[in-house]
């Protein structure tokens, strides 16, 4: 860790493939499916969209599913964070 630290130029293979870095290169992700996939089979959404505007990102996804649309309820609160007193 201190060498990353110190280095400002780091990079190794293993930092840039098994770290939170690579999986936050979307556009080096979608390459590599789209080696596999035609695009038309990838619906690409954005978390802030799912976030914003929870149903109507749900019913792109069902449209492109090709499934009738559906209410989902987002009144839960999802990775929220939890306490716990732990001097009981």
């Amino acid at each position: 860790m201190d060498k990353i630290i110190e280095t400002e130029t780091y990079g190794s293979f293993k930092h840039q493939h098994f770290s939170y870095v690579s999986p936050s290169r979307y556009i080096e992700q979608l390459e590599n499916w789209i080696k596999f996939f035609p695009r038309e089979q990838l619906l690409i959404l954005e978390t802030e969209e799912l976030l914003e505007h929870s149903q109507a990102t749900m019913n792109q996804v069902f449209y492109f599913l090709n499934l009738q649309s559906q209410y989902v309820d987002y009144s839960l609160d999802i990775n929220q964070e939890k306490t716990i007193d732990i001097d009981s």
